[in-house]
């Protein structure tokens, strides 16, 4: 027959302790509620600066170019271009996320010859614009900047030019960029990326986007055309605070 319930444990039963690995597991998992999600961001915004002039640009254009150009028509010199994009954060992933991955997804549709030249990603400090100029594809010699579109020169053509370096710090980047599609900072936090995306959701004010360089170290061509339609793939949990009530429920199974 079962042995009489003790008096003493029913008598202490209100004062008995949750095991510490249940209470940590329990403030884990529902002190906050984490809603996981992953959104594909558009390139909003895109330019290419032309080194030999301030007065060329390609803000409307099928392409962007990075990396160092041999302009046959300009004594064989090798000029440098730039390509600038901008993704709209904030519009996109909720205030109060916190980015987990990040993942720039570009098309190389020329890449430099030779076995493959690094293309490096750098966040830019100033505003800059984007106006109707067209290079055409592939774009390597630029078009006649129009109002507002950013140049080696101007950040809004003709009236503002660049305020000192308006290159802030080094993001990311690949070793070799092959020919089709190419993969920046894909999973993970490489780098500064993933503080770039975040710092541009806490403060939309600063985001002016990355800008795209080749190898230019090197008297060489190493330019690489890319199609002027980059998508910023951003991955984000968003906490959620749980009612009050929930950890009540919780204690109410070791009671």
């Amino acid at each position: 027959m079962p042995a009489a319930r003790s008096p003493r444990i029913r008598h202490h039963r209100h004062r008995c302790a949750l095991p510490s690995g249940i209470i940590l597991v329990a403030l884990a998992s529902f002190a906050v509620s984490v809603h996981a999600a992953t959104v594909s961001i558009p390139c909003a915004r895109h330019n290419t600066l032309y080194q030999e002039s301030g007065a060329l640009s390609n803000g409307s254009g099928p392409t962007i170019l990075a990396g160092r150009y041999l302009q046959w028509q300009t004594l064989n010199a090798y000029e440098l271009r730039r390509a600038l994009v901008y993704f709209p954060v904030s519009s996109a992933v909720p205030a109060g996320a916190i980015i987990t991955g990040v993942d720039l997804q570009l098309y190389c549709s020329r890449p430099a010859a030779g076995p493959g030249t690094p293309t490096s990603l750098y966040r830019v400090g100033s505003n800059w614009g984007s106006a109707s100029s067209d290079a055409g594809d592939p774009g390597d010699l630029g078009a006649s900047a129009q109002t507002g579109d950013a140049t080696w020169v101007n950040n809004f053509y003709p009236y503002s030019t660049w305020p000192g370096d308006y290159v802030l710090h080094f993001s990311t980047g690949i070793p070799a960029t092959p020919l089709g599609p190419v993969h920046i900072g894909m999973g993970g936090m490489p780098g500064l990326m993933g503080q770039d995306v975040q710092a541009w959701l806490d403060n939309p004010a600063a985001n002016f986007g990355w800008v795209l360089l080749g190898d230019e170290s090197t008297m060489t061509e190493t330019v690489n055309v890319f199609t002027a339609h980059p998508v910023l793939v951003v991955s984000y949990v968003m906490p959620t605070p749980v009612k009050a009530s929930t950890w009540g429920r919780v204690k109410t199974h070791y009671r």
